[in-house]
């Protein structure tokens, strides 16, 4: 199955062009037709989620979802918020149990990154 074939499938009552960019938001994280995640430093990770523009940078806690989502939004498809949020519910369900465990552990480090610099 194809990337608009899966989308398609995955998504009723929405735009054509929505579900082009959705397609689009998928296709980074597809290779060879399995799902590719990326994989980050817990560390480059805070450093990523730092609100620089702020005159006392902050991050607030995460979560795995947010941290896929991030990811997602990275590529640079799109600006629409609600394709991001849409394919990024789409990978986080079709992740594998060991792809959420990762992406968990990921975020629990991040979060006493956090905590340890509050």
């Amino acid at each position: 199955m194809n990337i608009i074939e899966f989308v398609n499938n995955n998504i009723n009552n929405t735009t054509c062009e929505f579900k082009q960019e959705i397609a689009k938001l998928l296709e980074a994280f597809i290779t060879d037709g399995n799902l590719v995640y990326p994989i980050s430093d817990p560390k480059t990770m805070y450093g990523n989620l730092l609100y620089k523009d702020r005159p006392n940078p902050r991050v607030k806690t995460t979560n795995m979802r947010n941290i896929l989502r991030y990811f997602v939004s990275r590529t640079r498809t799109t600006n629409n918020g609600n394709a991001v949020s849409k394919a990024t519910d789409m990978l986080m369900g079709a992740a594998t149990t060991q792809q959420k465990f990762y992406y968990k552990n990921l975020s629990d480090e991040v979060n006493k990154i956090i905590k340890n610099r509050r």
